[in-house]
C-alpha cells in the first residue's frame, strides 16, 4: 500500500535541499537577502526599536555534522533567528479569559490547532503576549510541533505556543515547510516525560535559504505536488472504503441477521463455544511482552523474564482499551499483555470461523463497551451473541472462501 505520509515527507525533504525545482543563475542570491535583513536590523537597533543580538553571526558555517552536505548555488546557510523574531506565550488566569467572544482570541495549545487552521473558543480583554496576522504559530509544550499560520489577526498566545514573525524578505510558507520537514527531529530532540521545545531549539535551527524567487517556485511546486498527493489519497480512501464495504457485505452473507446460514443452521451463544481466559502457563525466561502496539508493529517489544506464556499463532482478543473486541494473532512466542484474553474455542467451532464472526460484530462490541476512563469489552453482550454453527467441515469451507476472497481484494488494492 502506498504510504502517503512518506511521499509528502519526501517532497518536502527534496524541496528544502534544492532538488525540487531548477536553480536560476539570474536570481538574486540568498546572501543578498541576508545582507538586507542585517542592514534593516542595524537600522532598527540604532533607532532603539529592537535590542542588539548577543550573536551577530549571520552566515552559518557548515560543519561535518551539518544536515546540508552541499547547498545549491545562490543558497546560504543561516540560523533561523536571523530571519524571524520569536515570541513566547503567557498563560492568563481564569478571571482574565471568557467564552463570550469578548476581546481578542486566546489560544491555549494544540487543541486549538485543527485541520491546518485555528479553533477559537476563548477570548480575553487583557492580552499580554500578542501574535499578529500572518505569524507562524508552533506548539512548544504538551503536544509539541503543531504548526499553523495566524490567519485571524491579534491573538493572545498561552505559554504552550510560540509565535514566529518572519522577515518580509523571506517567504513565510518556505519557513513553514522547513519546520514541517524537521518536525520529527525537533520532537525527538525534546522527547521526555514533559515534552517541550525551548526558544533556542527554534532560534538556532540551521536553514539552507534559497534566493527569494526560488523560494516562490519551491512553494508553488510543493503545493502543486501536495494537491496531486491529496487527490491520490482521496482516491485510495475511496478504494479502501469500498473494499471495507465489500468485506463487510461478505461477512454479512454468512453472519448477518438475514443470513441463510443463520436460518438454516442451529444458532449457539458464544458462551457455549468459547471462553476468554488468561494464560495458565506461567513461565520464566526472556520473551517479548505482547501488547497491542507490539502486535501492530508500532512499538519495539519489551523483553521480560516471566509472565503468562502464549505460543505463536494463539488467537487473542482485546478486552480493555479503545479497541476492545478486536481479535489478533500472536506473531511469536511471548507473554500475554494485560489488556488481552485468550480466545479459547471448544471442539464445536473452528477458531478462525469464530474470529470472522467477531470481526463482523466488532463495531457493535465497540459501541457497547463498559467503563468510562478505560473502556472494557462488555462480556455479557459478547457471550450472548448468537452464531450460526454448521458442521466443522462446512466452517472450514467458509473460512477458506472468506480468506481467499479477502486476499484477492488486498492484492488488488496493493
Amino acid at each position: 500500500m502506498m504510504d502517503i505520509d512518506k511521499i509528502k515527507q519526501r517532497i518536502l525533504d527534496l524541496a528544502i535541499r534544492g532538488k525540487l525545482v531548477a536553480q536560476d543563475p539570474n536570481d538574486e542570491p540568498a546572501s543578498v537577502l541576508i545582507e538586507k535583513i542585517k542592514a534593516e536590523k542595524e537600522k532598527m537597533i540604532k533607532e532603539g526599536k529592537i535590542k542588539p543580538s548577543k550573536d551577530d553571526s549571520y552566515i552559518y558555517k557548515a560543519s561535518d555534522n551539518c544536515y546540508y552536505e552541499k547547498i545549491p548555488n545562490g543558497w546560504t546557510l543561516v540560523k533561523l533567528k536571523e530571519v524571524i523574531s520569536l515570541k513566547s506565550g503567557m498563560d492568563l488566569t481564569l478571571s482574565e479569559i471568557n467564552t463570550n467572544s469578548d476581546g481578542i482570541p486566546y489560544l491555549t495549545g494544540a487543541s486549538c490547532f485543527v485541520d491546518d487552521g485555528l479553533l477559537v473558543n476563548r477570548w480575553t480583554n487583557i492580552p499580554k503576549t500578542i501574535s499578529h496576522k500572518n505569524d507562524l504559530l508552533i506548539t512548544v509544550k504538551g503536544t509539541i510541533g503543531e504548526l499553523a499560520f495566524n490567519n485571524i489577526g491579534e491573538i493572545h498566545i498561552a505559554r504552550q505556543i510560540m509565535s514566529l514573525t518572519i522577515n518580509k524578505e523571506i517567504e513565510p510558507q518556505f519557513i513553514f515547510f522547513y519546520l514541517l520537514v524537521n518536525k520529527e527531529k525537533i520532537i525527538q530532540k525534546n522527547a521526555s516525560l514533559i515534552p517541550g521545545i525551548k526558544r533556542d531549539d527554534i532560534l538556532n535551527l540551521v536553514i539552507a535559504l534559497p534566493p527569494k524567487e526560488e523560494q516562490k517556485r519551491i512553494i508553488l511546486k510543493i503545493n502543486e505536488l501536495l494537491n496531486i498527493v491529496k487527490k491520490i489519497s482521496n482516491e485510495l480512501k475511496a478504494v479502501r472504503d469500498l473494499t471495507f464495504a465489500i468485506k463487510r457485505k461478505t461477512l454479512d452473507y454468512f453472519f448477518g441477521d438475514n443470513s441463510s446460514y443463520k436460518s438454516y443452521y442451529p444458532n449457539y451463544q458464544i458462551k457455549d463455544l468459547c471462553k476468554l481466559d488468561k494464560s495458565d502457563v506461567l513461565k520464566q525466561g526472556l520473551y517479548p511482552y505482547l501488547e497491542a502496539k507490539v502486535i501492530r508493529s508500532k512499538k519495539t517489544p519489551e523483553y521480560i523474564q516471566k509472565g503468562g506464556f502464549i505460543k505463536k499463532g494463539t488467537k487473542i482478543i482485546l478486552v480493555d482499551g479503545e479497541n476492545s473486541g478486536e481479535v489478533m494473532i500472536a506473531p511469536c512466542d511471548g507473554y500475554l499483555g494485560s489488556t488481552f484474553r485468550i480466545l479459547n474455542a471448544n471442539e464445536k467451532i473452528n477458531d478462525e470461523y469464530l474470529m470472522w464472526f467477531i470481526e463482523y460484530y466488532k463495531k457493535s462490541l465497540k459501541s457497547n463497551r463498559t467503563g468510562s476512563a478505560v473502556p472494557h469489552l462488555n462480556k455479557k453482550i459478547f457471550y450472548e451473541l448468537k452464531i450460526p454453527l454448521p458442521p466443522i467441515n462446512i466452517q472450514e469451507v467458509v473460512v477458506n472462501k472468506i480468506a481467499n476472497f479477502f486476499n484477492q481484494l488486498d492484492i488488488i488494492i496493493s
